[in-house]
């Protein structure tokens, strides 16, 4: 018997100890960039989702199960949990259905669920601990990781090319001047298309969300919006990043140049790290449907270093090794 169908039948008897009268079958589902696997259990008359968190995984089980109660507190509507093992590394869960924003979102729609992921969003903001959980901080925890991963895999890697230190710490410089004098406040982390879901009765369901961390308010917002797996007309960004700008700045304390600023840097910093997640999926997984996303996220990195004159010498260095034309934010899609 293999290790996969021994693995299977494990998980068969742990959920089958829990439901004893119930007949399922399990059908795996698609999962992330991440080491978890996700099955969809199908009983006669419900599902439920099953989460295995390998020991190796960069989050733990108890991680997912701390943050998604701390958020089910608050309001955000993130999946009911029902049984779990922490040894095993086995979590049941509510299953939200399939209906991704990346796949159900539409002119007409649009708005609607936008509004909706961002007052899900201003929630997840108001986080101020996470019972039994240690939060990290995004700029002491994550900045020189996420800016490591960009030279290793994209730059080095996919492009092969080295990146002048000086012309680095430049960079490094612009960036961390721009995280670190926003508001820190409660992340999500991986805040987009792919982790959020239209459920049944219209209202938004988040998922992926056990990175959560402190860190720059546009962070998530910015993630959302110029999204590195669908792009919307800059204008209709422009309309949905004000109604998040007005929420978070209800004193004035921030002018509007200052509030697009961080958005804008926030998300460059965001896009380059993504940059080196994709390519790492593509070199080292061999998953090509990544290289549609690369070229997107490459629009968005030529795009707002082409914005700020503190970025002309990155904007020159990169644009030049971009096989993408350049384009300016307000293009359309």
């Amino acid at each position: 018997m293999s290790e996969i169908s021994q693995q299977y039948i494990l998980f068969e008897h742990w959920i089958a100890a829990h439901y004893p009268h119930s007949s399922f079958k399990l059908q795996p589902l698609i999962a992330g960039a991440g080491l978890r696997r996700y099955f969809r259990v199908i009983f006669e008359n419900k599902t439920e989702v099953l989460m295995v968190v390998p020991a190796n995984a960069e989050v733990s089980l108890k991680n997912v199960i701390a943050v998604d109660s701390a958020f089910s507190a608050l309001g955000v509507r993130v999946p009911k949990l029902y049984y779990y093992d922490l040894e095993a590394g086995l979590l049941l869960l509510e299953d939200f259905g399939d209906a991704l924003y990346e796949q159900n979102l539409t002119n007409a729609n649009v708005d609607r669920y936008y509004q909706q992921a961002l007052d899900q969003l201003l929630l997840i903001q108001t986080c101020k601990t996470i019972p039994d959980y240690v939060e990290p901080h995004f700029l002491s925890d994550y900045f020189s990781i996420d800016m490591q991963l960009w030279q290793e895999w994209f730059v080095q890697g996919y492009w092969h090319e080295t990146i002048e230190p000086s012309l680095l710490v430049k960079l490094m410089a612009v960036l961390q001047d721009a995280i670190q004098t926003q508001p820190a406040v409660c992340m999500h982390r991986d805040y987009h298309s792919r982790n959020l879901l239209i459920l049944a009765n219209g209202s938004t369901g988040v998922i992926d969300f056990q990175s959560a961390m402190r860190g720059p308010i546009m962070y998530d917002a910015v993630s959302l919006l110029r999204d590195c797996y669908l792009r919307w007309p800059e204008a209709k960004v422009s309309e949905w990043a004000t109604y998040f700008f007005n929420r978070i700045n209800k004193n004035n304390h921030y002018s509007e140049a200052q509030l697009w600023h961080w958005f804008d840097l926030t998300g460059l910093q965001r896009h380059l790290k993504a940059l080196g997640t994709f390519a790492r999926k593509y070199l080292r997984d061999n998953a090509t449907e990544y290289l549609a996303d690369i070229n997107r996220t490459l629009l968005y990195v030529t795009a707002v270093t082409a914005k700020y004159p503190e970025l002309a010498e990155f904007h020159a260095w990169f644009s030049a090794r971009t096989p993408v034309p350049n384009y300016s934010l307000s293009q359309e899609t």
